[in-house]
């Protein structure tokens, strides 16, 4: 279940990833395991939502990204997922 801890935890992180393999070695176990585990999932809604909000998708897919949200996401999560997507805490 992706929280709003946890997308803090991809934010913060996700550059240090684009740089090279891993994450640096002074990140704590639990957050190195929450980073990897969750990571894809994350990037994947990330560019899902980006597709709907851009109007690049279809009902339907928009739709499936919806419920793979609800599926995936707590409340929390899913609002600040939404909000990563347009932007406004990146």
């Amino acid at each position: 279940m992706l929280t709003k801890e946890k997308l803090e935890i991809y934010i913060k992180y996700k550059d240090m990833e684009a740089e090279g393999p891993g994450l640096p070695k002074d990140v704590s176990d639990s957050i190195r395991r929450v980073f990897e585990s969750d990571s894809v999932l994350i990037y994947s809604l990330l560019y899902d939502l980006f597709l709907v909000n851009g109007g690049l998708a279809s009902t339907s897919f928009a739709k499936e990204v919806e419920e793979k949200i609800q599926k995936n996401c707590d409340t929390e999560g899913a609002i600040f997922l939404r909000e990563l997507a347009f932007n406004k805490k990146r």
